[in-house]
């Protein structure tokens, strides 16, 4: 478009843009949030609740109150090796500091200027501290006062931007911004100002606001201009004040000068800026017409436009009464200076959609700006439902955007941008469209593609997201290689390609990702480099260019750098205390010791026994003291009469009905297995019909070392949970028996008039489940997922394996191999749409679909050999197939049951002897169960039962493994994975609360991080509100809290470990001698060490490591990475020698600063001791 290339001397390019805001990371996102009209407003996230709940007392918490904003989900995610941050200072910095440099890296990585060559940049953020001010650093004092001292710099809010600065080695003015409101445009002003007296080249600019605290801040709330929902109307007829929200924006500007002779990306063209003060008015927080009005047409003057050109307005709009009056009337003033037109300018406000960001409400306008240039779009707004009738919009130049339009103009495209603060401070931008074609031929040659990643996983990922990026843009490939090969930072482990063509470079990207899908590594098969070094003419200047970052090549000549960025954050969790608020989501089952009491059965009662052929029926009757009934299994009830051959019984209320099943057998197969479980099912069905008030004992034999259940004996316990749901008029309970104790043990059980489901029974003690929470108990284990690592999963299409597999493939970029019974290519019948769109954007690069029938194990072994041909591991497994068609008992088919238990059961069992063929070369098997298991309900008995025997079968597997790879998860139910209504539990009548997806993903990681060891974990948030909860003394299972404080904690975890946890620490030099010993005998530390092949490491490098782990925080260290590029300085180091003399080591400060690296370390110290002996 002729025109919009003119330019004149003070005309700033924006080069870079860099944002985070509720479900917007970059451009694209923000610009289906605008465009689709959406509203960000919500309940303060759980997590960010427990962040803030968790360090008050129960008192404090009732009186807490979150607002309504727009959020961030996460503020606690921090990439923190990216900036050379140690953990501990990690933890210690307030999220502003964290995010606003992650979101001025991203700026910087946008705009093409990561590798160093640039360092005269500047830096000005604008953030209010009225509102958070030491926020963060209140909370770590009043956690620890010891972490308050050590938390200085990273809560001194001058600090937000020098740390910006001292990261990224930027050497220009380097300041924060407050004027409140309009901070961030203010800053714009400031950075300009620099640019154009030549103080600085470039400058990061924009703002922040992060409610650290996001309880209701009562100065905040005094105030009087936020909105009673929360909601922001701006310009709206009904209009009541400003939302809260949350974010970051920044964006690199530079003169346009320059930009152009740099070959920039230009988003848009800043035409003037200017600032003014309301002086003397109404009230010093009360906005002023004619200051606005001076501000915006000085501005307007100096961009030297004519203002019929301007077609969008992005307002202040704090929807407040006075406000949104005062602004619309400063505005239709200053337009009527200039011309006469009538509804000829569009006026919007993104606090509709984000609420009022405060020191990012500037730059976020900006954002919206370049987003309407670019697009050639106007946005709507949201929650506008009738324009303010007090403005005369007829007779105005301005109309309200209540629908997305296209933005059509023979001139070019410009738009301003308003910020006025509480302060008084006023500030208005003018911003124009700028075409980024370049109307050249390309020059026809190979052209080098350069990734890096501090990994191969990271190279991986990067050439993923380029593959995404080619697809979808309309790009040159000159461009393409320009931008990777200089204009980004280079990371130790990188690729190269070459191509003539982006058809070819694609063709390239396809076939590696074919290849690495298979193991990650095999990247390292296509890098280019070594064929370049060989070959000679024109690929040597390409070679040359791989050495040299600031090389250019020829082919570049006409190449521009394009917005691609690549890098993907590997952020880890900081907060300044373990955030240990999803324990109240983990529980374990605990064995309570339990004195049988003195209340027996009415004696008057008529006991019958069920004859199952073994000894102890006699035994039972004789010990009873009273006749007994015995009759065959082979009975009918009709009528209330037991029918058994000739005989007839007719049963009264009181009855005592005892069954005893002997799974003694310790070669039982899986055909005698159904043979049990079938009758068990036909006799129960039979006591089913008994509508007198009677009472059900069922007894199940076996002898067992410990207090672990049998599997088939636990599945029937758990199918009569359900039995005494349905069937109130029958008491039921459970006795779990080893030939260990004595059947008068047994006898006196049976005798007892108790409220105890499920009595185990050993060496003469007896025990109740219960359910207990797992903060109190220490794990043995621990599991992580791998970057790019290779994952089988079971019923992978279901509701909850296509959501794991989600999981597996965004966060860690794994390899899945999904397992379905289906035909291939029915699966997409199955599937909601987006789970379908993910489906097929993976499949081939990530995700494999394989048809296995789970309950032929030569099909799993056969799969599971296929895949280790290819694979070195296979690093985790996931069984969620399922087949369950519930019913009522007396209406329970058992082809169906059957069908259920070959699915979950047998499925398990042959997962578990493909596992055993092949246990050196597999990972973690997570079998998934349910929390119904527990306690059952109405027509669960079939998903009850075989729920149950994964339960208890996970510890015989892993018994005869070499090492533990076996854990079952008892879920709560899960929500928002499309079931449907009739599959959905009332909330209000289940134990635990049900759990959103996302959260459930995250637990699970979680869970498998810090508690694997436990083998069995249950997880679920306990629902004390639900009317469930409240029938404690009915329900099959006792909650531990609930219990005496007299229980006796029997094998719920290692006991010498408990004490050993209890036990106090000594901090001699002889015990921590001995324990650094004992760790390196063991091979154990607290920290992963790598960096030496063959895993061995010396006494003092453990040593050293431990002591960085304690006083940096670091879990996993190189020890040949330097002390420095680990965010050491002199202060760490200080404190790190300190430490160690403490244990009897002795290594200055200065020397851990001269060696650097642990490795170095160590062999100083063992140069010592050599000199020393």
């Amino acid at each position: 478009m002729s025109g919009i290339q003119d330019f004149s001397e003070g005309d700033i390019a924006i080069v870079g843009v860099g944002l985070k805001f509720p479900n917007a990371n970059n451009l694209e996102e923000l610009y289906i949030n605008l465009k689709e009209k959406i509203e960000f407003i919500s309940e303060c996230p759980p997590n960010r609740k427990k962040l803030i709940l968790d360090n008050l007392k129960d008192l404090e918490k009732e009186s807490i109150k979150f607002p309504k904003a727009a959020f961030l989900e996460d503020i606690v995610g921090f990439d923190n090796e990216l900036f050379n941050i140690s953990p501990k200072e990690a933890k210690l910095m307030d999220p502003i500091q964290r995010i606003t440099l992650e979101v001025c890296y991203s700026a910087l990585d946008d705009g093409g200027y990561t590798s160093g060559k640039e360092q005269n940049i500047g830096v000005f953020i604008g953030c209010p501290t009225e509102y958070s001010r030491n926020s963060y650093q209140n909370l770590i004092m009043k956690y620890s006062t010891e972490l308050a001292n050590d938390s200085f710099s990273g809560n001194l809010p001058a600090v937000i931007s020098s740390r910006i600065s001292y990261f990224l080695d930027l050497h220009g003015p380097s300041m924060l911004i407050d004027t409140s409101c309009s901070s961030s445009l203010i800053a714009f002003d400031v950075a300009i100002k620099y640019i154009l007296s030549d103080s600085c080249k470039m400058a990061l600019v924009g703002g922040v606001n992060i409610m650290v605290d996001p309880s209701i801040n009562s100065i905040v709330d005094s105030i009087g201009i936020l909105s009673s929902d929360g909601k922001t109307k701006s310009y709206d007829d009904s209009n009541s004040g400003v939302g809260q929200g949350e974010g970051c924006g920044i964006v690199l500007i530079k003169k346009l000068s320059d930009a152009i002779k740099d070959k920039d990306h230009i988003y848009s063209v800043i035409k003037a800026i200017e600032v003014n003060q309301d002086g003397k008015s109404i009230g010093i927080t009360a906005p002023r017409k004619s200051a606005q009005v001076d501000v915006i047409k000085r501005t307007w003057d100096k961009a030297n436009i004519d203002p019929n050109d301007i077609g969008f307005i992005e307002g202040h709009g704090t929807a407040t009464k006075l406000g949104d009056l005062t602004e619309i009337g400063a505005l239709k003033s200053a337009f009527l200076s200039y011309t006469n037109r009538r509804q000829f300018c569009a006026l919007g406000s993104v606090k509709s959609n984000y609420g009022h960001t405060v020191g990012a409400a500037g730059v976020l306008g900006v954002l919206k700006c370049i987003l309407s240039l670019n697009k050639k779009t106007i946005f709507p707004n949201s929650n506008l439902d009738i324009p303010n009738r007090r403005v005369d919009f007829i007779q105005s130049p301005l109309y309200i955007s209540s629908d997305l339009e296209k933005w059509i103009s023979s001139s070019p495209l410009i738009c301003g941008v308003s910020s006025f603060g509480i302060s008084g401070t006023n500030c208005h931008m003018i911003l124009q469209e700028w075409d980024n074609e370049r109307y050249v031929d390309s020059i026809n040659c190979m052209y080098p593609i350069l990734l890096s990643g501090r990994n191969n996983q990271e190279v991986l990922a990067s050439l993923k997201k380029l593959r995404s990026y080619i697809i979808n843009k309309n790009i040159r490939l000159e461009d393409v290689s320009y931008s990777l090969c200089t204009r980004k930072k280079r990371f130790t482990n990188k690729l190269i390609l070459t191509a003539n063509s982006l058809d070819s470079l694609l063709s390239k990207i396809e076939n590696i990702l074919k290849i690495c899908s298979i193991n990650s590594n095999n990247i390292t098969k296509f890098d280019e480099y070594k064929l370049l070094q060989k070959n000679s003419g024109s690929d040597q200047a390409i070679l040359a260019m791989l050495n040299d970052p600031y090389f250019q090549l020829p082919c570049w000549i006409n190449s521009q750098n394009i917005p691609i960025s690549l890098y993907s954050y590997e952020k880890k969790n900081f907060w300044f205390k373990e955030i240990s608020s999803n324990q109240d989501f983990y529980h374990i089952i605990s064995l309570e010791k339990r004195n049988i009491n003195n209340q027996v059965n009415d004696i008057m009662s008529r006991v019958m026994i069920i004859s199952e052929k073994n000894f102890l029926v006699n035994v039972i009757k004789s010990q009873l003291k009273k006749d007994a009934i015995i009759f065959n299994s082979k009975f009918r009830i009709k009528d209330d009469v037991l029918i058994t051959g000739n005989k007839r019984i007719y049963l009264n209320d009181n009855d005592i009905i005892i069954y005893p099943v002997n799974v003694e057998n310790s070669t039982m197969t899986y055909t005698t297995e159904k043979q049990i479980i079938c009758k068990f099912i036909n006799i129960i069905q039979e006591i089913y019909k008994i509508t007198k008030k009677v009472k059900l004992i069922f007894i199940g034999i076996k002898s067992m070392e410990d207090c672990k259940i049998d599997p088939l004996l636990n599945s029937m316990y758990s199918f009569l949970k359900t039995f005494k749901w349905e069937k109130t008029n029958i008491n039921c309970k459970c006795i779990d028996y080893s030939f260990n104790c004595s059947v008068d043990m047994l006898i006196n059980n049976i005798n007892e008039k108790d409220n105890y489901f499920i009595s185990i029974l050993r060496n003469n003690n007896r025990y109740i489940e219960t359910i207990k929470n797992i903060k109190t108990e220490l794990a043995k284990g621990s599991i992580g997922f791998k970057k790019t690592g290779t994952y089988v999963i079971f019923g992978g299409l279901g509701r909850i394996g296509v959501n794991i597999t989600r999981f597996l493939v965004t966060k860690f970029d794994a390899k899945v191999i999904v397992l379905t019974h289906r035909n291939i290519t029915e699966y997409e019948r199955n599937l909601r749409s987006d789970d379908k769109q993910f489906i097929k954007e993976f499949l081939d690069t990530n995700i494999e679909i394989k048809k296995c029938n789970i309950k032929e194990y030569l099909e799993i072994n056969k799969i599971f050999s296929d895949i280790l041909k290819y694979n070195k591991t296979i690093d985790g497994i996931f069984h969620c197939s399922v087949n369950d068609k519930n019913n009522f008992i007396n209406e329970l088919r058992l082809e169906d049951l059957i069908e259920s238990y070959e699915v979950k059961v047998n499925g398990a069992r042959n997962i578990y002897e493909a596992v055993k063929n092949n246990e050196n070369k597999i990972g973690f098997v997570v079998l998934f169960s349910s929390v119904m298991t527990l306690i059952s309900g109405n027509c669960n008995a079939s998903y009850s039962m075989v729920n149950s025997y994964l339960d208890s079968l996970v510890y015989f597997f892993n018994k005869n493994l070499n090492q533990q790879h076996f854990v079952v998860l008892n879920w709560s139910e899960w929500e928002n994975i499309g079931l449907t209504e009739e599959l959905k539990n009332e909330e209000n009548k289940s134990l635990f609360h049900k759990i959103d997806v996302k959260v459930a993903i995250n637990l699970m990681e979680e869970a498998l991080k810090k508690y694997y060891g436990f083998e069995r974990i249950i997880i679920g948030k306990e629902n004390d509100n639900s009317k469930l909860y409240q029938l404690k003394d009915y329900i099959p299972i006792k909650f531990y809290k609930d219990l005496p404080d007299d229980t006796i904690l029997v094998s719920a975890q290692d006991n010498e470990d408990l004490k050993l946890a209890k036990s106090d620490k000594s901090t001699s030099i002889e015990v921590y001698n001995k324990n650094i010993n004992n760790i390196i005998m063991e091979n154990k530390l607290n920290i992963e060490l790598i960096g030496r092949e063959d895993k061995k490491f010396t006494k003092n490098e453990m040593i050293i490591a431990e002591s960085y782990s304690k006083i940096m925080g670091y879990q996993s260290i190189d020890i040949n990475k330097k002390f420095i590029e680990m965010g050491g300085d002199s202060i760490f180091a200080f404190k790190i020698s300190f430490d160690l003399s403490e244990h009897g080591v002795n290594l200055d400060a200065n020397k851990i600063l001269k060696y650097q690296t642990i490795k170095e370390m160590g062999k100083y110290l063992e140069n010592e001791e050599t000199t020393r002996r």
